[in-house]
């Protein structure tokens, strides 16, 4: 009895550590799994008005399936094959757009419902960007396509925290980044 005494706490702490551990592990691929259905939504949209919000629909839905995680940031980039460099982060809530790349940045606070809305007049202006006219095939070996990330926070807090010297939450942070599908408009020929 007394064995079984010695023994309990830590198998108890191994199990409920296991425990703990797959559910993380299981957000994570769900986090993983969200990033690139929006990805592929916004990759296959390119030349199609609501592409943000279309995205943004796409990491919702598969956000529903993490049992713990909470979603607290979401990134959508798009520039040129050539110097693509997504960024951390851009301006939280707004679109930015120039000659050469757009930026939307979603943040949501911790333990508000982690459900993306960019709002129409974000979808808008994304839709008015000039990333519209680039999705073009590849032309020779060049790729001309404009690239797309997509780039899902979250944070996972633990059950146990203490346990087995864990005390902060997991961060987890996944990036997708892909072409925008061709599209031909006529414009797109070799020079």
């Amino acid at each position: 009895m007394v064995e079984f005494a010695i023994v309990l706490p830590l198998v108890l702490i191994l199990t409920f550590g296991a425990i703990d551990f797959g559910f993380a592990f299981s957000d994570a691929a769900g986090i993983k799994s969200a990033t690139r259905s929006g990805a592929r939504i916004g990759s296959a949209l390119s030349k199609q008005g609501g592409q943000l919000q279309s995205i943004a629909n796409a990491v919702n839905a598969s956000l529903g399936n993490s049992v713990r995680a909470q979603a607290v940031e979401f990134i959508v980039y798009t520039a040129p094959p050539g110097g693509f460099n997504a960024p951390n982060s851009c301006v939280d809530g707004a679109v930015v757009a120039s000659a050469s790349s757009i930026c939307f940045d979603q943040k949501i606070p911790v333990n508000a419902p982690d459900i993306f809305s960019p709002g129409a007049a974000n979808d808008t202006a994304w839709d008015n960007a000039v990333h519209f006219e680039d999705a073009c095939p590849a032309i020779g070996n060049v790729p001309t396509a404009w690239k797309l990330s997509v780039v899902v926070k979250a944070q996972y807090p633990f059950l146990s925290p203490g346990i087995l010297g864990v005390t902060k939450n997991l961060n987890f942070t996944e990036q997708v980044v892909i072409d925008l599908e061709p599209t031909s408009t006529g414009s797109c020929s070799p020079s």
